[in-house]
Protein backbone atom coordinates (compact mmCIF):
# COMPACT_ATOMS: atom_id res chain seq x y z
CA UNK A 1 0.00 0.00 0.00
CA UNK A 2 1.44 3.56 -0.65
CA UNK A 3 0.83 6.41 0.97
CA UNK A 4 0.17 10.38 -0.31
CA UNK A 5 2.23 11.69 2.30
CA UNK A 6 3.86 10.82 6.00
CA UNK A 7 1.32 12.20 7.82
CA UNK A 8 -1.14 9.53 5.96
CA UNK A 9 0.80 6.90 6.66
CA UNK A 10 1.55 7.57 10.73
CA UNK A 11 -2.16 8.00 10.92
CA UNK A 12 -2.88 4.55 9.41
CA UNK A 13 -0.58 2.98 12.26
CA UNK A 14 -2.75 3.74 15.00
CA UNK A 15 -5.95 2.48 12.72
CA UNK A 16 -5.15 -0.93 12.05
CA UNK A 17 -3.83 -1.42 15.34
CA UNK A 18 -7.27 -0.82 16.50
CA UNK A 19 -9.19 -2.35 13.60
CA UNK A 20 -6.39 -5.96 14.61
CA UNK A 21 -7.40 -5.16 18.34
CA UNK A 22 -10.70 -4.96 17.43
CA UNK A 23 -10.88 -8.35 15.51
CA UNK A 24 -8.73 -10.30 18.33
CA UNK A 25 -11.43 -8.84 21.09
CA UNK A 26 -14.05 -10.38 18.90
CA UNK A 27 -12.51 -13.77 18.47
CA UNK A 28 -11.98 -13.57 22.06
CA UNK A 29 -15.17 -12.24 23.05
CA UNK A 30 -16.84 -15.29 21.31
CA UNK A 31 -14.21 -18.03 22.44
CA UNK A 32 -15.64 -20.13 25.52
CA UNK A 33 -11.40 -19.31 26.46
CA UNK A 34 -11.98 -15.89 27.86
CA UNK A 35 -11.91 -16.35 31.43
CA UNK A 36 -7.70 -18.61 31.04
CA UNK A 37 -7.13 -15.48 29.17
CA UNK A 38 -7.89 -12.80 31.42
CA UNK A 39 -6.51 -15.19 34.27
CA UNK A 40 -3.45 -15.41 32.53
CA UNK A 41 -3.02 -11.68 31.17
CA UNK A 42 -3.80 -10.72 35.32
CA UNK A 43 -1.10 -12.79 36.51
CA UNK A 44 1.71 -12.10 34.41
CA UNK A 45 0.63 -7.92 34.81
CA UNK A 46 0.73 -8.52 38.51
CA UNK A 47 4.35 -10.90 38.27
CA UNK A 48 5.82 -8.34 36.04
CA UNK A 49 4.62 -5.54 38.47
CA UNK A 50 6.51 -7.18 41.66
CA UNK A 51 9.55 -8.10 40.10
CA UNK A 52 10.30 -5.42 38.32
CA UNK A 53 8.45 -2.21 39.52
CA UNK A 54 8.35 -3.31 43.43
CA UNK A 55 11.83 -4.49 43.62
CA UNK A 56 13.48 -2.12 41.25
CA UNK A 57 16.58 -0.51 42.66
CA UNK A 58 20.00 0.36 41.62
CA UNK A 59 21.23 -2.92 40.79
CA UNK A 60 18.65 -4.02 38.00
CA UNK A 61 19.69 -4.19 34.60
CA UNK A 62 18.80 -1.78 32.00
CA UNK A 63 17.20 -4.40 29.52
CA UNK A 64 15.03 -5.33 32.30
CA UNK A 65 14.16 -1.89 33.06
CA UNK A 66 13.57 -0.76 29.46
CA UNK A 67 11.50 -3.77 28.66
CA UNK A 68 9.63 -2.89 31.64
CA UNK A 69 8.93 0.77 29.88
CA UNK A 70 7.82 -1.21 26.79
CA UNK A 71 5.36 -3.58 28.11
CA UNK A 72 4.29 -0.52 30.28
CA UNK A 73 4.06 1.71 27.39
CA UNK A 74 2.19 -1.27 25.55
CA UNK A 75 0.09 -2.25 27.95
CA UNK A 76 -1.20 1.37 28.38
CA UNK A 77 -1.69 1.24 24.67
CA UNK A 78 -3.50 -1.66 25.00
CA UNK A 79 -6.42 -0.43 27.30
CA UNK A 80 -7.36 2.46 25.51
CA UNK A 81 -7.92 0.32 22.22
CA UNK A 82 -9.52 -2.05 24.29
CA UNK A 83 -11.74 0.50 25.87
CA UNK A 84 -12.35 1.66 22.26
CA UNK A 85 -13.31 -1.50 20.87
CA UNK A 86 -15.68 -2.27 23.50
CA UNK A 87 -16.96 1.14 22.79
CA UNK A 88 -17.56 0.31 19.03
CA UNK A 89 -19.10 -3.20 19.68
CA UNK A 90 -21.44 -2.31 22.71
CA UNK A 91 -22.34 1.16 22.57
CA UNK A 92 -22.31 1.91 18.35
CA UNK A 93 -26.26 2.37 18.49
CA UNK A 94 -28.73 4.60 19.22
CA UNK A 95 -30.40 4.85 22.31
CA UNK A 96 -31.77 7.11 24.30
CA UNK A 97 -29.25 7.29 27.53
CA UNK A 98 -26.26 7.33 25.11
CA UNK A 99 -28.03 10.63 23.30
CA UNK A 100 -28.62 12.08 27.21
CA UNK A 101 -24.71 10.97 28.12
CA UNK A 102 -23.84 12.15 24.88
CA UNK A 103 -25.75 15.62 25.50
CA UNK A 104 -24.40 15.89 28.97
CA UNK A 105 -20.45 15.61 28.45
CA UNK A 106 -19.76 19.25 27.37
CA UNK A 107 -21.33 20.47 30.95
CA UNK A 108 -20.37 18.06 32.99
CA UNK A 109 -16.50 18.75 31.78
CA UNK A 110 -17.67 22.48 32.57
CA UNK A 111 -18.82 21.91 35.97
CA UNK A 112 -16.95 18.72 37.64
CA UNK A 113 -13.66 20.58 37.97
CA UNK A 114 -15.16 23.38 40.10
CA UNK A 115 -17.69 21.35 42.04
CA UNK A 116 -14.26 19.10 42.92
CA UNK A 117 -13.04 22.01 44.07
CA UNK A 118 -15.42 23.58 46.01
CA UNK A 119 -16.39 19.94 47.84
CA UNK A 120 -12.54 19.51 48.30
CA UNK A 121 -12.15 22.26 50.30
CA UNK A 122 -15.73 21.53 52.27
CA UNK A 123 -14.64 17.87 52.86
CA UNK A 124 -11.36 18.78 54.04
CA UNK A 125 -12.50 20.58 57.11
CA UNK A 126 -14.38 17.60 58.43
CA UNK A 127 -10.88 15.33 58.11
CA UNK A 128 -12.90 12.20 57.13
CA UNK A 129 -9.90 10.01 56.35
CA UNK A 130 -8.57 8.57 53.32
CA UNK A 131 -11.17 6.08 52.58
CA UNK A 132 -14.77 8.01 53.01
CA UNK A 133 -13.30 11.01 51.66
CA UNK A 134 -12.69 10.46 47.98
CA UNK A 135 -15.39 8.61 48.06
CA UNK A 136 -17.85 11.11 49.31
CA UNK A 137 -16.02 13.39 47.14
CA UNK A 138 -16.67 10.89 43.55
CA UNK A 139 -20.64 10.35 44.75
CA UNK A 140 -21.07 14.38 45.01
CA UNK A 141 -19.51 15.36 42.60
CA UNK A 142 -21.28 13.08 40.36
CA UNK A 143 -24.78 14.05 42.06
CA UNK A 144 -23.66 17.56 41.56
CA UNK A 145 -23.04 17.27 37.44
CA UNK A 146 -26.28 15.63 37.25
CA UNK A 147 -28.08 18.19 38.93
CA UNK A 148 -26.06 21.32 37.44
CA UNK A 149 -26.70 19.85 33.55
CA UNK A 150 -30.54 19.25 34.35
CA UNK A 151 -31.02 22.77 35.64
CA UNK A 152 -28.89 24.22 32.82
CA UNK A 153 -31.03 21.93 30.25
CA UNK A 154 -34.01 23.32 31.78
CA UNK A 155 -33.58 27.26 31.41
CA UNK A 156 -33.21 28.13 28.02
CA UNK A 157 -30.94 31.12 28.36
CA UNK A 158 -27.85 29.79 29.87
CA UNK A 159 -27.72 26.61 27.66
CA UNK A 160 -25.26 28.20 24.70
CA UNK A 161 -22.64 28.72 27.99
CA UNK A 162 -22.69 25.48 28.49
CA UNK A 163 -22.14 24.25 24.62
CA UNK A 164 -25.87 22.94 24.48
CA UNK A 165 -27.75 23.92 21.41
CA UNK A 166 -31.00 25.98 22.26
CA UNK A 167 -33.61 23.69 22.34
CA UNK A 168 -36.59 25.97 20.50
CA UNK A 169 -36.46 27.46 17.01
CA UNK A 170 -36.48 30.83 17.98
CA UNK A 171 -36.43 33.62 15.12
CA UNK A 172 -32.66 34.19 13.99
CA UNK A 173 -32.18 37.32 15.33
CA UNK A 174 -33.25 36.43 18.49
CA UNK A 175 -31.19 33.35 18.49
CA UNK A 176 -28.07 35.59 17.29
CA UNK A 177 -29.14 38.22 20.42
CA UNK A 178 -28.94 35.14 23.27
CA UNK A 179 -25.44 34.11 21.60
CA UNK A 180 -24.00 37.60 21.76
CA UNK A 181 -25.26 37.87 25.39
CA UNK A 182 -23.68 34.43 26.09
CA UNK A 183 -20.84 35.64 24.52
CA UNK A 184 -20.73 39.24 26.28
CA UNK A 185 -21.38 37.34 29.79
CA UNK A 186 -18.26 35.29 29.12
CA UNK A 187 -15.19 37.66 27.33
CA UNK A 188 -15.05 39.43 31.26
CA UNK A 189 -14.09 35.90 32.45
CA UNK A 190 -11.89 35.14 29.95
CA UNK A 191 -9.84 38.79 29.75
CA UNK A 192 -9.54 38.31 34.10
CA UNK A 193 -8.09 34.85 33.28
CA UNK A 194 -6.11 36.18 30.28
CA UNK A 195 -4.79 39.57 32.50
Amino acid sequence: MRFKNLSTALLSIPIASYCSIKRLLDKLLNSPQIPAFRMTTGISVVIFYNFVWVTQDENTEQWLLTSGQLVYSLTRLTGVLTVLAFATKYLNHHSKKLTYLGDAVYPYYIVHQTIIIILGFELTQFSLGPIIEPILMIILTTVGCIASYELVKRIEIIRPFFGLKLQYAYNPKIKQLIYTLSALFIIPFAVEILI
